[in-house]
Protein backbone atom coordinates (compact mmCIF):
# COMPACT_ATOMS: atom_id res chain seq x y z
CA UNK A 1 0.00 0.00 0.00
CA UNK A 2 1.58 3.53 -0.69
CA UNK A 3 0.36 6.61 0.81
CA UNK A 4 1.54 10.35 0.08
CA UNK A 5 3.62 12.13 2.58
CA UNK A 6 1.50 15.17 1.57
CA UNK A 7 -1.37 13.22 2.53
CA UNK A 8 0.31 12.42 5.96
CA UNK A 9 1.07 16.11 6.48
CA UNK A 10 -2.64 17.81 5.54
CA UNK A 11 -2.85 14.91 8.50
CA UNK A 12 -1.12 16.54 10.96
CA UNK A 13 -2.18 19.70 9.88
CA UNK A 14 -5.71 19.11 10.51
CA UNK A 15 -5.07 17.23 13.09
CA UNK A 16 -3.80 20.48 15.08
CA UNK A 17 -6.68 22.50 13.32
CA UNK A 18 -8.85 20.35 15.73
CA UNK A 19 -6.68 20.38 18.54
CA UNK A 20 -5.97 16.67 18.61
CA UNK A 21 -2.53 16.64 18.26
CA UNK A 22 -1.48 15.40 21.82
CA UNK A 23 1.95 17.52 23.81
CA UNK A 24 4.43 14.94 25.33
CA UNK A 25 6.29 16.92 27.85
CA UNK A 26 9.75 15.87 28.79
CA UNK A 27 13.08 17.24 29.91
CA UNK A 28 15.16 19.43 26.65
CA UNK A 29 18.42 20.52 27.28
CA UNK A 30 18.46 23.82 24.63
CA UNK A 31 22.50 23.46 23.92
CA UNK A 32 22.28 19.40 23.12
CA UNK A 33 18.81 20.73 21.11
CA UNK A 34 20.94 22.89 18.79
CA UNK A 35 24.12 20.99 19.10
CA UNK A 36 22.14 18.05 17.00
CA UNK A 37 20.22 20.51 14.78
CA UNK A 38 23.92 21.98 13.84
CA UNK A 39 25.36 18.41 13.06
CA UNK A 40 22.42 17.92 10.88
CA UNK A 41 22.68 20.95 8.69
CA UNK A 42 26.54 21.21 8.49
CA UNK A 43 26.10 17.41 7.09
CA UNK A 44 23.58 18.72 4.34
CA UNK A 45 25.69 22.10 3.90
CA UNK A 46 28.53 19.41 2.92
CA UNK A 47 26.33 16.80 1.05
CA UNK A 48 24.19 19.26 -1.06
CA UNK A 49 27.43 21.85 -1.60
CA UNK A 50 26.37 25.10 0.71
CA UNK A 51 29.07 25.64 2.53
CA UNK A 52 29.41 29.20 1.42
CA UNK A 53 26.24 29.72 3.50
CA UNK A 54 27.62 30.49 7.55
CA UNK A 55 24.82 29.11 9.46
CA UNK A 56 25.54 29.19 13.31
CA UNK A 57 22.75 28.52 16.64
CA UNK A 58 23.87 30.65 19.50
CA UNK A 59 22.59 30.52 22.81
CA UNK A 60 22.37 33.81 25.37
CA UNK A 61 24.40 33.19 28.61
CA UNK A 62 21.22 32.64 30.95
CA UNK A 63 19.80 29.94 28.82
CA UNK A 64 23.29 27.88 28.36
CA UNK A 65 23.71 24.82 30.42
CA UNK A 66 19.56 25.26 30.64
CA UNK A 67 17.06 22.64 30.84
CA UNK A 68 13.67 23.07 30.95
CA UNK A 69 10.01 21.18 30.25
CA UNK A 70 9.08 20.83 26.64
CA UNK A 71 7.96 18.81 24.02
CA UNK A 72 11.31 18.46 22.67
CA UNK A 73 10.41 16.65 19.43
CA UNK A 74 7.86 19.23 18.75
CA UNK A 75 10.50 22.29 19.49
CA UNK A 76 13.25 20.37 17.04
CA UNK A 77 10.97 20.89 14.36
CA UNK A 78 9.69 24.02 14.69
CA UNK A 79 13.30 24.94 14.67
CA UNK A 80 14.22 22.61 11.70
CA UNK A 81 11.27 24.03 9.28
CA UNK A 82 12.57 27.47 9.80
CA UNK A 83 15.78 26.88 9.18
CA UNK A 84 15.67 24.87 6.33
CA UNK A 85 12.61 27.55 5.30
CA UNK A 86 15.83 30.16 5.28
CA UNK A 87 18.26 27.81 3.43
CA UNK A 88 15.72 27.58 0.75
CA UNK A 89 15.34 31.08 -0.24
CA UNK A 90 19.21 32.15 0.95
CA UNK A 91 21.64 31.79 -1.89
CA UNK A 92 24.53 33.05 0.15
CA UNK A 93 25.23 35.04 3.08
CA UNK A 94 24.48 34.01 6.44
CA UNK A 95 21.90 32.41 8.56
CA UNK A 96 21.89 32.25 12.51
CA UNK A 97 19.06 31.05 15.04
CA UNK A 98 19.08 31.33 18.25
CA UNK A 99 17.29 31.72 21.62
CA UNK A 100 16.85 34.46 24.30
CA UNK A 101 14.91 34.73 27.50
CA UNK A 102 11.87 37.17 26.85
CA UNK A 103 8.93 38.92 29.02
CA UNK A 104 6.41 36.90 31.70
CA UNK A 105 8.36 33.94 31.96
CA UNK A 106 9.10 33.46 27.99
CA UNK A 107 11.75 31.82 25.92
CA UNK A 108 12.26 33.68 22.53
CA UNK A 109 13.40 31.45 19.42
CA UNK A 110 14.57 32.92 16.46
CA UNK A 111 16.13 32.52 12.75
CA UNK A 112 17.69 35.14 10.89
CA UNK A 113 18.74 35.23 7.72
CA UNK A 114 19.61 37.47 4.60
CA UNK A 115 17.83 35.72 2.07
CA UNK A 116 15.30 37.29 -0.66
CA UNK A 117 12.75 38.92 1.92
CA UNK A 118 9.25 39.21 1.83
CA UNK A 119 6.76 41.75 1.20
CA UNK A 120 5.06 43.71 4.03
CA UNK A 121 1.79 42.52 2.36
CA UNK A 122 2.14 39.40 2.46
CA UNK A 123 3.26 38.78 6.09
CA UNK A 124 -0.49 38.38 7.51
CA UNK A 125 -0.72 35.18 4.64
CA UNK A 126 2.86 33.62 5.15
CA UNK A 127 1.58 31.27 7.94
CA UNK A 128 -1.46 30.29 5.46
CA UNK A 129 -1.38 26.80 3.67
CA UNK A 130 0.33 27.35 0.55
CA UNK A 131 1.09 30.57 0.50
CA UNK A 132 3.66 31.67 -1.98
CA UNK A 133 6.74 34.12 -2.25
CA UNK A 134 7.50 36.54 -4.86
CA UNK A 135 10.35 38.77 -5.33
CA UNK A 136 10.16 41.87 -7.97
CA UNK A 137 6.60 40.04 -9.31
CA UNK A 138 8.23 37.20 -10.16
CA UNK A 139 7.28 33.77 -8.24
CA UNK A 140 10.65 31.86 -6.09
CA UNK A 141 8.68 29.48 -4.32
CA UNK A 142 6.11 28.04 -1.98
CA UNK A 143 5.88 27.24 2.09
CA UNK A 144 3.65 24.23 0.99
CA UNK A 145 2.09 23.61 4.53
CA UNK A 146 5.20 23.64 6.39
CA UNK A 147 4.84 27.38 7.79
CA UNK A 148 1.44 26.59 8.88
CA UNK A 149 2.31 23.30 10.32
CA UNK A 150 5.30 25.63 12.49
CA UNK A 151 2.17 27.99 13.26
CA UNK A 152 0.12 25.28 14.53
CA UNK A 153 2.80 23.52 17.04
CA UNK A 154 4.42 26.75 18.35
CA UNK A 155 0.39 27.47 19.51
CA UNK A 156 0.35 24.16 20.52
CA UNK A 157 3.30 24.56 23.23
CA UNK A 158 1.42 27.81 24.37
CA UNK A 159 3.28 30.34 22.04
CA UNK A 160 3.01 33.00 19.77
CA UNK A 161 5.26 33.14 16.15
CA UNK A 162 5.56 36.37 14.20
CA UNK A 163 8.23 37.77 11.46
CA UNK A 164 10.40 40.87 10.67
CA UNK A 165 11.32 41.32 6.93
CA UNK A 166 11.90 42.98 4.36
CA UNK A 167 12.92 42.52 0.24
CA UNK A 168 16.33 42.74 -0.66
CA UNK A 169 17.07 42.05 3.53
CA UNK A 170 16.21 39.47 4.60
CA UNK A 171 13.76 37.48 7.34
CA UNK A 172 14.05 36.77 10.71
CA UNK A 173 10.90 34.64 12.35
CA UNK A 174 10.47 34.64 16.19
CA UNK A 175 8.38 32.25 18.25
CA UNK A 176 7.87 32.22 21.97
CA UNK A 177 7.63 28.95 24.22
CA UNK A 178 6.91 29.03 28.03
CA UNK A 179 9.71 28.70 30.40
CA UNK A 180 8.77 25.60 32.54
CA UNK A 181 11.23 24.11 34.95
CA UNK A 182 13.03 20.50 34.70
CA UNK A 183 10.46 18.16 35.21
CA UNK A 184 11.28 15.27 37.78
CA UNK A 185 9.24 11.59 38.19
CA UNK A 186 6.91 12.26 35.03
CA UNK A 187 5.12 9.51 32.71
CA UNK A 188 7.79 8.81 30.31
CA UNK A 189 5.48 7.83 27.42
CA UNK A 190 7.30 8.85 24.24
CA UNK A 191 5.09 8.74 21.45
CA UNK A 192 5.41 9.64 17.65
CA UNK A 193 4.11 12.90 16.33
CA UNK A 194 1.85 10.47 14.21
CA UNK A 195 0.05 8.59 16.79
CA UNK A 196 -1.46 5.01 17.17
CA UNK A 197 -4.78 6.09 14.51
CA UNK A 198 -2.26 6.42 11.49
CA UNK A 199 -0.34 2.89 10.89
CA UNK A 200 2.98 2.87 9.15
CA UNK A 201 3.80 -0.95 9.05
CA UNK A 202 4.03 -2.07 5.57
CA UNK A 203 3.01 0.69 3.49
CA UNK A 204 5.45 2.89 1.15
CA UNK A 205 5.82 6.33 1.54
CA UNK A 206 6.17 8.50 -1.17
CA UNK A 207 7.98 11.86 -0.40
CA UNK A 208 7.80 14.69 -3.08
CA UNK A 209 9.95 17.44 -2.27
CA UNK A 210 11.75 19.58 -4.36
CA UNK A 211 13.95 21.05 -1.18
CA UNK A 212 16.76 18.61 -0.36
CA UNK A 213 16.89 19.80 3.63
CA UNK A 214 13.30 18.85 3.95
CA UNK A 215 13.63 15.99 2.22
CA UNK A 216 16.43 14.87 4.17
CA UNK A 217 14.49 15.51 7.59
CA UNK A 218 11.66 13.96 6.90
CA UNK A 219 13.59 10.88 5.65
CA UNK A 220 15.15 10.87 9.02
CA UNK A 221 11.97 11.25 11.11
CA UNK A 222 10.45 8.51 9.05
CA UNK A 223 13.69 5.82 9.43
CA UNK A 224 13.10 2.97 11.74
CA UNK A 225 8.95 2.49 10.88
CA UNK A 226 8.72 -0.35 9.13
CA UNK A 227 7.97 0.93 5.85
CA UNK A 228 9.43 1.71 2.60
CA UNK A 229 10.02 5.16 1.39
CA UNK A 230 10.44 6.68 -2.27
CA UNK A 231 11.90 9.96 -2.88
CA UNK A 232 10.70 12.24 -6.06
CA UNK A 233 11.47 15.99 -6.48
CA UNK A 234 7.87 16.16 -8.20
CA UNK A 235 4.83 14.58 -8.92
CA UNK A 236 5.86 13.39 -12.63
CA UNK A 237 9.16 11.52 -11.86
CA UNK A 238 11.14 9.45 -8.45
Amino acid sequence: MTCSISSTIYWISQKLNQGQLPVHIENCNIENLFSEIKTFFAEQQDRLNKNNIDFDLIICDQLRAVTIATDRVKLKQILINLISNSFKFTKEGRIVGGCRTGENNQIVFYVSDRGIGIPHDKHQFIFERFSQIYNNELYVGGTGLGLSIVKGLVTLLGGNIWLESEPGKGSTFYFTIEFKNPVHNFPHTHETLLNSDFIFRDKTILVIEDDPFNTDYINEILSGKELQITLAKNGKKP
